[in-house]
């Protein structure tokens, strides 16, 4: 799911699992604009580094990961953002 330019006032976030965590996190940096191991900031003003990219034949480690931030759950349900979970 992409941004909306037709959803004025809100944007979407992502449900990232970072490298060496066990929990998504949300996040507004667009999955792709960032390579493997870069820092991005979180919905919950913590820094996580972006996962690396998962080999085409083999499913994401972090598919199994549901459990969600709770800072980043309440502000995203706070602000109305709509949001999806993505795995590299």
């Amino acid at each position: 799911m992409f941004p909306s330019p037709f959803r004025a006032g809100s944007a979407d976030v992502f449900w990232i699992v970072g490298v060496g965590t066990h929990v998504r996190h949300a996040t507004t940096v667009l999955p792709g604009a960032r390579p493997g191991g870069y820092w991005v900031p979180t919905v919950c003003e913590q820094w996580i580094r972006w996962p690396f990219d998962t080999v085409s034949d083999r499913t994401p480690e972090s598919k199994r990961i549901t459990e969600r931030c709770p800072t980043c759950t309440e502000t995203a349900e706070d602000r109305d953002w709509s949001g999806s979970d993505w795995d590299f």
